[in-house]
């Protein structure tokens, strides 16, 4: 007479029940841990109804598309390094160099002089320039330049303001106004900064380049990178 089943085993009943849980479960088995249920799922089914050859393909199935996830995600990590690496070592070779900028930033300021340039398609009767504070917009100092010819236009801001005061040093916006008789359009601001330091934007995967007085811009914002 063969003695009662240990209760710990399962029955082929039990392992498809216990694999409907598992298999709804919010957190996914590790690798190890599904490798540690099929074998003890093995020593412990019932020797009168053992589990079923479809049951038993179906949990090899499932771990080698587990190992292959694993492997599959090991290779992706390291590929995501290496362009990485790639993209920082690229953005070192930009230290030092000046990028052109549309838009008027620069630093100013503090005996520092800035500079910018604008393009001039039918010349100009007068040219306004004018200087804010990049954090508040509040105005800063303002210029007018006379008759201007047709072609590129240097603007200078020597860091006083309009009271002749030393301006301090930081983050400003230079604009320009072209006006022709009664009629004043605002001129795209082209100005050069100088790379100084390269940082990695893990959010965006790519890198940030900090420019004269700390402004950070991504690759994609420059338009222009000089010697």
């Amino acid at each position: 007479m063969l003695s009662s089943v240990n209760s710990s085993m399962l029955t082929t009943k039990e392992y498809e029940d216990q694999q409907i849980v598992a298999n709804t479960t919010q957190d996914d088995l590790g690798r190890d841990a599904f490798l540690q249920l099929f074998t003890t799922q093995l020593k412990n089914q019932n020797p009168l109804d053992p589990m079923g050859n479809e049951a038993f393909v179906a949990q090899l199935a499932q771990f080698s598309s587990l190992e292959s996830m694993k492997s599959m995600e090991s290779t992706m990590g390291e590929v995501a390094n290496l362009i990485r690496d790639e993209k920082f070592i690229g953005g070192a070779n930009l230290l030092g160099k000046k990028v052109a900028l549309e838009g008027g930033q620069v630093v100013g300021g503090g005996g520092v002089t800035a500079t910018g340039e604008i393009e001039l398609a039918n010349g100009a009767e007068s040219v306004i320039v004018s200087i804010y504070e990049q954090k508040t917009g509040n105005l800063v100092a303002r210029q007018t330049l006379g008759n201007q010819s047709k072609g590129s236009l240097p603007l200078t801001w020597d860091g006083q303001t309009s009271n002749g005061d030393t301006a301090p040093y930081g983050n400003y916006v230079m604009s320009a106004s072209v006006v022709n008789g009664t009629q004043m359009e605002t001129a795209t601001v082209k100005t050069a900064s100088t790379v100084k330091a390269v940082t990695w934007d893990a959010s965006a995967q790519d890198i940030l380049v900090e420019l004269d007085g700390g402004l950070k811009l991504s690759l994609a914002e420059i338009d222009r990178i000089e010697i």
